[in-house]
């Protein structure tokens, strides 16, 4: 049976468990649920603890996204032995987690200006904080957070995409060592064949939007002349309906004018019959 990955439909903290998978060549189902509607309590109700990610083997499920992370890293072998190693690259996996609450916290806040506030905190300070430490350890490194690829290369990969589509910069732009380590995980064997995948998937996407766009013009435009039409009709009706009420008014006045000619007449009548009378 092969392995299931639950997360949303976007990249998110998901995003570095796939790359990992992709990268040892594992099978999974990838099973994406609409952000839009979330939550849906069917869902949440087989979740263990109500959250994404999810990941499931062999009927056995876990849950934490950092968890799911370093069980794949070992079964991919980029997880070390060294039980100090281990250590070191849990530390640095919190601490990038320690950057993403700083993103979370902005996804969250539903109050526009104070949302401003929290973006403009992120790009002037949050980013260089963590970006600039980041970079120096990598150099340091030899372009690996610990000196050889890691499952947390994965994990600082994935945050910094989701980061950089949330708040809409590219964050390891200043940043050459980042920049640096974002282009080699995304060109590793496996990751690069699902980068083109999921590129073909959204240039497809893209166009399917495209024509829907297109045709949506269309019926706009469609509707815009019929709609005008309809107008246009509206008026001739409006115009007809002024012409019959302004006959029915002369036809009103010209049949009081033959009442009146009657009268007369018969009047006419009476008086010509007096008169033969006498």
């Amino acid at each position: 049976m092969a392995a299931k990955l639950h997360f949303f439909d976007f990249g998110g903290i998901a995003e570095p468990i796939r790359y990992l998978l992709h990268y040892g060549g594992k099978k999974f189902e990838d099973i994406k649920y609409d952000i839009k509607t979330w939550p849906d309590k069917k869902t949440k109700d087989l979740l263990p603890y109500g959250q994404l990610p999810m990941y499931e083997e062999g009927g056995l499920k876990l849950t934490q996204s950092l968890a799911i992370a370093r069980y794949v890293a070992y079964k991919v072998n980029v997880l070390p032995t060294d039980p100090w190693e281990q250590a070191m690259l849990d530390s640095m996996a919190l601490t990038i987690y320690d950057f993403w609450s700083k993103i979370v916290e902005f996804t969250k806040e539903q109050d526009p200006a104070k949302k401003e506030t929290i973006k403009e905190e992120i790009i002037d300070e949050t980013i260089d904080y963590y970006f600039s430490r980041f970079d120096k350890q990598l150099m340091k490194n030899k372009g690996y957070i610990n000196g050889k690829l890691s499952w947390v290369d994965f994990v600082l990969v994935g945050i910094v995409e989701a980061a950089n589509l949330i708040i809409g910069v590219d964050m390891q732009k200043q940043y050459p060592n980042v920049d640096y380590l974002m282009k080699t995980i995304v060109s590793l064997p496996g990751v690069k064949e699902e980068q083109r995948t999921e590129n073909r998937e959204q240039r497809t996407e893209n166009r399917e939007q495209g024509t829907g766009n297109r045709e949506q013009g269309t019926g706009n435009r469609e509707q815009g002349t019929e709609n005008r039409e309809q107008r246009t009709e509206n008026r001739e009706q409006r115009t007809e309906n002024r012409e019959q009420r302004t006959e029915n008014r002369e036809q009103r006045t010209e049949n009081r004018e033959q009442r009146t000619e009657n009268r007369e007449q018969r009047t006419e009548n009476r008086e010509q019959r007096t008169e033969n009378r006498e």
